[in-house]
């Protein structure tokens, strides 16, 4: 029988491969490509939207969308994915926080 923890693991380091690896290499940052992602979609649905989507909202709706493909028909691959979009979302959380923290400084200096 396998040891649990290295099984559970699997899908952490293979969306480690994945992220870090060809995608990142084909599609450029993570945190770039989900705040050109959060804008498009903003546009597209700015008459049902209060505000805008944010970088890190994208991959938090990926997972949902995982979430039910898994429900759908269970694979592998969806948990996978979803391991990859929660480390996603962890690294959009804390560029969107980096992000802000120098607006606030821009605007200090400019007061």
């Amino acid at each position: 029988m396998s040891d649990w923890k290295e099984v559970v693991t699997i899908p952490m380091r293979v969306a480690i491969g994945i992220v870090t690896g060809e995608r990142n290499k084909t599609y450029g940052d993570f945190y770039e490509d989900m705040k050109e992602t959060a804008a498009r979609w903003s546009l597209d649905l700015k008459r049902k939207l209060k505000e805008p989507i944010t970088a890190s909202d994208v991959p938090r709706m990926l997972i949902s969308l995982k979430q039910t493909r898994e429900g759908q028909s269970p694979q592998l691959d969806n948990c996978t994915d979803i391991c990859g979009y929660a480390g996603g979302r962890y690294y959009c959380c804390e560029r969107e926080k980096e992000d802000s923290r120098a607006l606030d400084e821009k605007e200090l200096e400019m007061e």
